[in-house]
């Protein structure tokens, strides 16, 4: 990884308070080490955000980390079977992350809880978002180290 963890994550809140999809937000703050188009991963990821389409289903920031290992470690080649396994185990490993530190990875979910604590979405949300990045920093370095 290219950039330091503290600046991920700050770009991932930065684009999200400018008003970005939560999904958009997390693409957005790893497009560099992929050298994907800030703009494209934007537009990308825009369903995701909310839920998935303000469905409040999958966590949007969770949903956007997802893409990030896809971009990792995902087939590029229908054969490669491996290279896909591996990518839904790392998927796998960080939902069970994710909802070890919030109690779910279900939007719906995680602000009905942030609302019988009295926590405002937008402080919810956000929280999602710290932590989405910063779970998806440590699985790609946690990797990077194992080379």
């Amino acid at each position: 990884m290219n950039k330091k963890k503290d600046l991920v994550v700050a770009d991932a809140l930065a684009y999200y308070r400018e008003g970005f999809a939560c999904s958009s937000a997390m693409l957005m703050a790893f497009a560099d080490e992929f050298h994907l188009d800030k703009k494209q991963a934007a537009a990308l990821a825009t369903g995701f955000g909310s839920g998935m389409g303000h469905l409040h289903r999958t966590c949007g920031a969770l949903s956007g980390a997802f893409m990030v290992l896809g971009l990792k470690y995902g087939n590029q080649e229908a054969a490669d079977q491996l290279k896909k396994q591996k990518t839904y185990r790392q998927v796998r490993a960080l939902n069970v992350q994710f909802e070890e530190r919030h109690g779910s990875s279900i939007c719906r979910e995680l602000l009905k809880k942030a609302a019988a604590d009295g926590v405002p979405k937008a402080v919810s949300c956000t929280a999602c978002v710290r932590s989405a990045a910063a779970l998806c920093y440590d699985a790609l370095a946690a990797d990077e180290s194992e080379k």
